[in-house]
């Protein structure tokens, strides 16, 4: 392939210039409205920040929380069946790939949901399929 283009080499600088200062508004942006809030309610945005800190844990929780809907509704209409199965997948996803649960924490989590405390479940994923 052939060197690029002038034209092409300053495009590709003017976009790197545009988001380097895109960048440093941002966070001086930031910087500013941190301080005014700061001076209209601290205490409020203490909170907020706090909020943000434990936003993840706080997204993990609802997850967790999801699953035992998911397993009293099963209850009340007399077990688990596969309609259950998508609601469950979606929160095993997300707490696989988005909170860092480990494969056996989930098949713990899960096994303990549908089959009762205590029960030892042995789930192969998908991707342990493919090796």
């Amino acid at each position: 392939m052939s060197e690029p283009s002038r034209a092409y080499q300053v495009a590709i600088w003017i976009s790197e210039k545009g988001l380097a200062d895109i960048e440093k508004f941002t966070e001086q942006f930031s910087s500013l409205m941190r301080a005014i809030l700061s001076r209209i309610d601290p205490e409020r945005l203490r909170f907020d920040v706090a909020l943000g800190d434990q936003w993840d844990d706080l997204v993990e929780l609802e997850l967790l929380r999801s699953t035992l809907s998911v397993k009293a509704e099963a209850e009340q209409t007399g077990g688990f069946d596969e309609s259950h199965g998508p609601a469950l997948e979606v929160a095993a996803n997300a707490l696989y790939e988005d909170h860092g649960w480990e494969n056996d924490d989930i098949a713990e989590w899960f096994g303990s949901l549908v089959l009762g405390a205590g029960v030892s479940v042995d789930v192969t994923f998908e991707d342990e399929e493919e090796e």
